[in-house]
């Protein structure tokens, strides 16, 4: 008995780590995400930006570049989430604040290495970031609620009220946009050359959309029904529902990672969720010293993805990795 437990134990640790193809990389920041880890995003430089936490206990954002290595992004008070396009430019929301601390309101900047901070617009209300693209388009959103905020496409020294379009929306690099509409209850897409809306889905509840890629394949989260369904269209296959399934990263080609139903990080292949720990085996593999990936924030065209791993089971001191498939 203990023989052919051994056995099937054995088998069922080789079926895991036989998906050791992928490689899992310390990207060496301090405390990275201590505060917010799901806010790493990947370019197709391999640049990687996001928060890290000082001594001190403070909030500051960085870019990773492979080849200059770390730099911190001079901002005070950052509030929300950074996106990042692929010619290094970062896009965030940071309190104003006076002498002594008070809040003002909110600022949207622009920070690159070459033209350094620049602040493109100011709000009294509390502001963030939703989308940007490489000619540095950007989404923001005004206001604390879903119902409530007030949605605007900044470009090129213009902001521009969407509100009526879209509560919540994301561009590409085609200038296209996915969205949902309040006034309709409709998903409808956006195509920015025939400046045409095509409704996708009716849908009467709230919707988060996380992406939307250069491929027109769109990501996001539904709710408001008894259970929350996340989504994936393409023109190819339409409206998918993924029953409980929350994306957090979506790749050129429609591959997906999120929060499974279980709660336990998952990524979707062919239609089914797959728990990516499980399909790492990491458990199983005494080769590397992590035991558990807690989350993926971002996947790049190719294929590399950032997350926050741990190297053991409390979840404590998190670290930002980069997970790549092993040179074949």
């Amino acid at each position: 008995m203990k023989r052919a437990f051994l056995l099937v134990l054995l088998a069922f640790g080789f079926s895991l780590s036989a998906h050791s193809e992928y490689q899992i990389i310390d990207l060496m920041i301090p405390n990275a995400g201590y505060h917010d880890y799901k806010t790493l995003s990947i370019n197709n430089n391999s640049q990687v930006c996001g928060f890290f936490c000082t001594e001190k206990g403070h909030r500051k954002p960085f870019l990773l570049d492979p080849q200059s290595g770390l730099q911190e992004i001079e901002v005070e008070w950052p509030n929300g989430p950074l996106k990042l396009n692929n010619n290094g430019v970062v896009a965030g929301s940071c309190d104003i604040r006076d002498e002594k601390g008070m809040y003002k309101g909110c600022a949207i900047f622009l920070w690159s290495r070459e033209n350094g901070f620049k602040q493109i617009v100011n709000t009294s209300s509390p502001s963030r970031i939703l989308s940007l693209n490489d000619s540095n388009q950007v989404i923001y959103a005004t206001g604390n609620s879903f119902r409530n905020s007030k949605l605007f496409l900044w470009d090129n020294g213009f902001s521009n009220d969407i509100s009526d379009l879209f509560c919540d929306s994301a561009i590409n690099n085609k200038g296209e946009m996915f969205g949902y509409n309040p006034n309709t209850c409709w998903l409808e897409f956006y195509n920015s050359k025939e400046g045409t809306f095509e409704k996708m889905l009716f849908f009467k509840g709230e919707c988060y959309v996380l992406a939307l890629t250069d491929t027109g394949i769109a990501a996001g989260k539904l709710w408001g029904m008894p259970l929350e369904y996340g989504f994936r269209w393409s023109r190819e296959k339409g409206m998918e529902l993924l029953e409980g399934f929350q994306p957090t990263a979506i790749g050129a080609n429609g591959e997906m990672f999120g929060i499974g139903a279980d709660g336990w990080l998952a990524f979707e292949k062919n239609g089914e969720i797959v728990n990516f720990n499980n399909y790492l085996g990491l458990a199983f593999d005494p080769s590397t010293p992590w035991v558990f990936i807690s989350a993926i924030t971002s996947i790049n065209d190719k294929g590399e993805i950032v997350g926050t791993a741990h190297k053991d089971y409390r979840l404590s001191n998190p670290h930002a990795v980069l997970i790549k498939k092993r040179p074949s």
